[in-house]
């Protein structure tokens, strides 16, 4: 007999939901997003004849699950919730209202209703991190524009003589963030930053008491 599996994934928790092959509630709960709630997971599964789990796809949240659940040779699937959404609102008409158990009741439901839509991919989950990365490349970006902007107007001649994105050199900044602070700090408490948070092995690129003039 084959069971179908809906799962709900927030961030710390999953809600799951096993239907039959006749639409029935086999069982139902919820476990942690953890090593310890992946296991219990495929213990359940394990003890199924045969099973399809469906997953929303839920930006970053669904992938270390969709991982685990395809290294253990589980059929998983994921699918786009702008699908599931309008397969939600074709069955729920009458009652419209959402929770985590039943959108997971729902995703089963889909799986078990629409089989021709479910389609493996083994790179899913590949590219939402993908996406994660190029997110996060655009963050630090402009994060590193808008420290060039601030530095340009508190010490305008920083940038010729030191990398202002060095970590010492932005700790220092953190604990001394205006010019009257950094000029009325001893050169030692600054060397004191600078050697602290200087990466390992590798020598400081600017030191509190160098001549940086023209």
């Amino acid at each position: 007999m084959k069971h179908f599996v809906g799962i709900d994934i927030s961030k710390e928790y999953f809600h799951f939901c096993v239907l039959n092959n006749d639409g029935e509630t086999v069982s139902s709960g919820n476990y942690p997003m953890s090593s310890e709630g992946f296991s219990k997971l495929l213990k359940l599964l394990s003890s199924l004849s045969e099973s399809v789990v469906v997953m929303e796809s839920s930006g970053r949240y669904h992938i270390p699950l969709y991982s685990f659940l395809v290294s253990n040779n589980i059929k998983a699937y994921v699918i786009n919730p702008k699908v599931v959404h309008r397969f939600f609102k074709f069955i729920s008409a009458n009652n419209p209202s959402k929770n985590d158990k039943k959108d997971a009741k729902v995703l089963a439901l889909f799986a078990m209703s629409n089989p021709h839509l479910l389609k493996y991919s083994p790179t899913v989950g590949l590219r939402s991190i993908a996406r994660i990365i190029q997110k996060l490349k655009a963050e630090l970006s402009a994060t590193k524009t808008q420290i060039k902007y601030a530095l340009s107007v508190l010490f305008p001649e920083v940038e010729r003589y030191i990398n202002i994105y060095c970590h010492s050199f932005l700790q220092v900044l953190l604990r001394y963030p205006s010019a009257k602070q950094i000029r009325n700090a001893k050169p030692k408490d600054i060397s004191s930053v600078v050697k602290d948070f200087s990466v390992r092995g590798r020598k400081p690129s600017f030191s509190a008491t160098a001549s940086y003039r023209a």
